[in-house]
Protein backbone atom coordinates (compact mmCIF):
# COMPACT_ATOMS: atom_id res chain seq x y z
CA UNK A 1 0.00 0.00 0.00
CA UNK A 2 1.31 3.41 -0.87
CA UNK A 3 0.32 6.54 0.34
CA UNK A 4 1.51 10.14 -0.26
CA UNK A 5 2.89 11.62 3.38
CA UNK A 6 4.41 14.97 2.29
CA UNK A 7 7.83 16.30 1.20
CA UNK A 8 11.04 15.34 2.66
CA UNK A 9 11.26 18.68 4.20
CA UNK A 10 8.34 17.32 6.90
CA UNK A 11 11.03 15.04 8.16
CA UNK A 12 14.50 16.47 8.43
CA UNK A 13 15.80 13.16 10.05
CA UNK A 14 16.29 12.81 6.16
CA UNK A 15 18.12 9.62 4.60
CA UNK A 16 21.62 8.95 4.67
CA UNK A 17 22.62 7.42 1.28
CA UNK A 18 26.76 6.88 0.85
CA UNK A 19 28.19 10.02 -0.63
CA UNK A 20 25.20 11.15 -2.13
CA UNK A 21 22.67 12.16 0.76
CA UNK A 22 22.75 15.83 1.92
CA UNK A 23 19.07 16.73 2.03
CA UNK A 24 18.75 20.31 1.58
CA UNK A 25 15.22 21.69 1.21
CA UNK A 26 15.20 25.01 -0.86
CA UNK A 27 12.00 26.77 1.14
CA UNK A 28 9.35 28.91 -1.02
CA UNK A 29 11.41 32.19 -1.04
CA UNK A 30 13.65 30.65 -3.38
CA UNK A 31 12.27 30.87 -7.28
CA UNK A 32 11.91 27.84 -9.29
CA UNK A 33 14.38 27.36 -11.99
CA UNK A 34 13.30 28.89 -15.31
CA UNK A 35 12.55 26.49 -18.19
CA UNK A 36 10.74 23.98 -15.78
CA UNK A 37 7.46 24.67 -14.93
CA UNK A 38 5.38 22.88 -12.11
CA UNK A 39 3.22 21.58 -14.83
CA UNK A 40 6.36 18.88 -16.10
CA UNK A 41 7.05 17.62 -13.05
CA UNK A 42 5.03 15.04 -11.29
CA UNK A 43 1.83 15.97 -9.34
CA UNK A 44 0.22 15.02 -6.19
CA UNK A 45 -2.34 12.98 -8.68
CA UNK A 46 1.16 10.88 -9.36
CA UNK A 47 2.40 11.15 -5.84
CA UNK A 48 -0.68 8.99 -3.87
CA UNK A 49 -1.76 12.62 -2.83
CA UNK A 50 1.93 13.58 -1.32
CA UNK A 51 2.67 17.58 -2.31
CA UNK A 52 6.62 18.14 -3.60
CA UNK A 53 9.24 20.29 -2.52
CA UNK A 54 12.30 21.70 -4.11
CA UNK A 55 15.59 20.14 -3.77
CA UNK A 56 18.76 22.33 -2.92
CA UNK A 57 22.11 22.03 -5.05
CA UNK A 58 23.96 19.43 -3.17
CA UNK A 59 20.90 17.12 -2.46
CA UNK A 60 21.63 13.54 -4.30
CA UNK A 61 24.31 15.21 -6.61
CA UNK A 62 25.55 12.34 -8.11
CA UNK A 63 21.86 11.04 -9.21
CA UNK A 64 20.98 13.93 -10.60
CA UNK A 65 21.28 12.91 -13.20
CA UNK A 66 23.31 9.39 -12.29
CA UNK A 67 26.88 9.91 -13.01
CA UNK A 68 27.99 6.18 -12.41
CA UNK A 69 32.00 6.09 -12.70
CA UNK A 70 33.02 9.71 -12.21
CA UNK A 71 33.54 12.27 -9.75
CA UNK A 72 33.01 15.27 -12.49
CA UNK A 73 30.30 15.72 -15.23
CA UNK A 74 29.60 13.62 -18.13
CA UNK A 75 30.86 16.20 -21.54
CA UNK A 76 26.77 16.17 -22.07
CA UNK A 77 26.70 18.93 -19.45
CA UNK A 78 27.65 21.40 -21.43
CA UNK A 79 24.84 21.29 -23.76
CA UNK A 80 22.13 21.82 -20.26
CA UNK A 81 20.61 24.80 -20.55
CA UNK A 82 18.14 24.31 -17.56
CA UNK A 83 17.30 21.47 -14.67
CA UNK A 84 14.94 21.71 -11.60
CA UNK A 85 14.58 18.83 -8.75
CA UNK A 86 11.70 18.12 -6.70
CA UNK A 87 11.26 15.37 -4.11
CA UNK A 88 8.03 13.51 -1.93
CA UNK A 89 7.94 11.61 0.60
CA UNK A 90 5.61 8.66 0.22
CA UNK A 91 4.39 5.28 2.27
CA UNK A 92 5.26 2.62 1.00
CA UNK A 93 3.34 -0.68 3.63
CA UNK A 94 3.49 2.30 6.36
CA UNK A 95 7.01 2.85 6.03
CA UNK A 96 8.07 6.40 3.93
CA UNK A 97 10.06 6.51 1.58
CA UNK A 98 11.77 9.74 -0.43
CA UNK A 99 11.14 10.12 -4.11
CA UNK A 100 13.33 12.52 -6.12
CA UNK A 101 12.41 13.86 -9.48
CA UNK A 102 15.12 15.73 -11.59
CA UNK A 103 13.98 17.07 -15.27
CA UNK A 104 16.83 18.88 -17.46
CA UNK A 105 16.64 20.46 -21.01
CA UNK A 106 19.41 20.11 -23.02
CA UNK A 107 20.60 22.19 -26.41
CA UNK A 108 20.72 20.25 -29.53
CA UNK A 109 21.47 16.48 -28.90
CA UNK A 110 22.62 16.79 -25.51
CA UNK A 111 20.20 14.05 -23.59
CA UNK A 112 20.97 11.62 -26.22
CA UNK A 113 24.63 12.29 -25.40
CA UNK A 114 23.95 11.77 -21.76
CA UNK A 115 21.96 8.78 -22.16
CA UNK A 116 25.44 7.35 -24.44
CA UNK A 117 27.57 8.53 -22.43
CA UNK A 118 25.78 6.71 -19.09
CA UNK A 119 25.92 3.71 -20.74
CA UNK A 120 29.14 3.76 -21.65
CA UNK A 121 29.90 4.60 -18.04
CA UNK A 122 27.67 1.30 -16.46
CA UNK A 123 29.70 -0.86 -19.11
CA UNK A 124 32.59 0.57 -18.12
CA UNK A 125 31.97 0.12 -14.33
CA UNK A 126 31.15 -3.55 -14.85
CA UNK A 127 28.90 -3.35 -11.13
CA UNK A 128 31.21 -1.25 -9.52
CA UNK A 129 32.54 2.42 -9.58
CA UNK A 130 35.52 4.58 -8.32
CA UNK A 131 33.47 5.32 -5.27
CA UNK A 132 32.71 1.58 -4.59
CA UNK A 133 29.26 2.21 -5.33
CA UNK A 134 27.50 -1.29 -7.34
CA UNK A 135 25.65 -0.14 -10.38
CA UNK A 136 23.21 -2.73 -12.13
CA UNK A 137 20.67 -2.15 -15.15
CA UNK A 138 17.55 -3.82 -14.04
CA UNK A 139 16.03 -3.59 -18.20
CA UNK A 140 16.20 -0.67 -20.91
CA UNK A 141 12.73 1.15 -22.26
CA UNK A 142 10.69 1.46 -18.99
CA UNK A 143 9.33 4.55 -20.78
CA UNK A 144 10.29 3.73 -24.22
CA UNK A 145 13.30 2.85 -26.15
CA UNK A 146 15.74 5.67 -24.62
CA UNK A 147 15.39 5.04 -21.02
CA UNK A 148 17.38 2.64 -18.74
CA UNK A 149 16.27 1.34 -15.45
CA UNK A 150 18.87 0.93 -12.81
CA UNK A 151 20.02 -0.06 -9.58
CA UNK A 152 22.67 0.99 -7.48
CA UNK A 153 23.99 -0.72 -3.96
CA UNK A 154 26.10 1.26 -1.83
CA UNK A 155 27.44 0.16 1.55
CA UNK A 156 28.23 2.38 3.82
CA UNK A 157 28.57 2.79 8.18
CA UNK A 158 25.60 3.81 10.00
CA UNK A 159 24.57 3.80 13.92
CA UNK A 160 27.99 1.52 13.73
CA UNK A 161 27.43 -0.72 12.13
CA UNK A 162 28.02 -1.30 7.86
CA UNK A 163 24.66 -1.71 6.58
CA UNK A 164 24.00 -1.78 2.23
CA UNK A 165 21.16 -0.02 0.59
CA UNK A 166 19.41 -0.58 -3.17
CA UNK A 167 18.60 2.49 -4.57
CA UNK A 168 15.84 2.64 -7.68
CA UNK A 169 16.59 4.50 -10.60
CA UNK A 170 14.42 5.32 -13.79
CA UNK A 171 16.26 7.43 -16.50
CA UNK A 172 14.24 8.30 -19.97
CA UNK A 173 14.97 10.84 -22.55
CA UNK A 174 11.60 12.71 -23.78
CA UNK A 175 13.24 14.83 -26.97
CA UNK A 176 15.21 17.42 -25.71
CA UNK A 177 14.63 16.79 -22.04
CA UNK A 178 15.92 13.93 -19.97
CA UNK A 179 13.51 12.50 -17.21
CA UNK A 180 15.04 11.02 -13.61
CA UNK A 181 12.76 9.06 -11.03
CA UNK A 182 14.85 8.05 -8.16
CA UNK A 183 13.45 5.76 -4.73
CA UNK A 184 15.98 6.75 -2.20
CA UNK A 185 14.44 4.67 0.44
CA UNK A 186 14.52 5.62 4.24
CA UNK A 187 17.57 6.00 6.36
CA UNK A 188 19.11 2.45 5.74
CA UNK A 189 15.77 1.28 3.99
CA UNK A 190 16.07 0.20 0.73
CA UNK A 191 14.14 2.50 -1.99
CA UNK A 192 11.34 0.36 -4.79
CA UNK A 193 11.87 -0.71 -8.00
CA UNK A 194 8.11 -1.23 -8.24
CA UNK A 195 7.20 2.54 -7.25
CA UNK A 196 10.15 4.03 -9.94
CA UNK A 197 8.54 1.69 -12.31
CA UNK A 198 4.89 3.48 -11.39
CA UNK A 199 5.98 6.64 -11.29
CA UNK A 200 8.47 7.30 -14.70
CA UNK A 201 5.57 6.75 -17.12
CA UNK A 202 3.23 9.87 -15.83
CA UNK A 203 7.00 11.73 -15.50
CA UNK A 204 7.51 11.26 -19.07
CA UNK A 205 3.81 12.40 -19.83
CA UNK A 206 3.97 15.13 -17.91
CA UNK A 207 7.62 16.21 -19.09
CA UNK A 208 6.52 16.07 -22.72
CA UNK A 209 5.51 19.20 -22.83
CA UNK A 210 9.23 20.46 -22.47
CA UNK A 211 10.13 19.41 -25.74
Amino acid sequence: MIAGTGTADDRRTAVPTAKTAKLSIVGPAFAAPVGIVDEALLQPADLHGARTGTLGQDSWAQLRPPRPGLGGSYPSTALLRCDRAVTAVLGVNQTPTVIVEYVAVYRSDGAQRYLRELRGALAACRGGDRHGSGWTVLSSGPAGRESLRLRLRESFEYAGEIVTKDTYIAAARVGRALVVVIDAGWETGDGHRELVEELITPAVRRAGILH
